[in-house]
């Protein structure tokens, strides 16, 4: 990102949140404990390690989405495939 990196994009996120908390979900090819704690810390809920596959996503987006929400799997996914192509 031009401006900020995700750390800070995602401290900052927290920053203003007043009483819903988005799900931030980091997305990196950083898998260490420490990479995976400095996120954690910036205020991301969960962590992923890149190549993100069609499992990984929709893994998580049960995880932090449908579960809260009334859309399926599949209406996230594609969303999301498309934004990212992922095969």
């Amino acid at each position: 990102m031009p401006e900020m990196n995700g750390l800070e994009a995602s401290s900052e996120i927290r920053k203003i949140e007043t009483t819903k908390k988005t799900p931030i979900i980091a997305v990196t090819a950083g898998v260490t404990d420490i990479n995976r704690e400095k996120c954690f810390s910036s205020g991301m809920d969960d962590f992923t390690s890149k190549p993100v596959t069609k499992m990984k996503l929709e893994n998580l987006v049960q995880k932090w989405f449908v579960k809260k929400k009334q859309h399926s799997v599949n209406h996230y996914i594609a969303n999301l495939i498309q934004l990212f192509y992922i095969k």
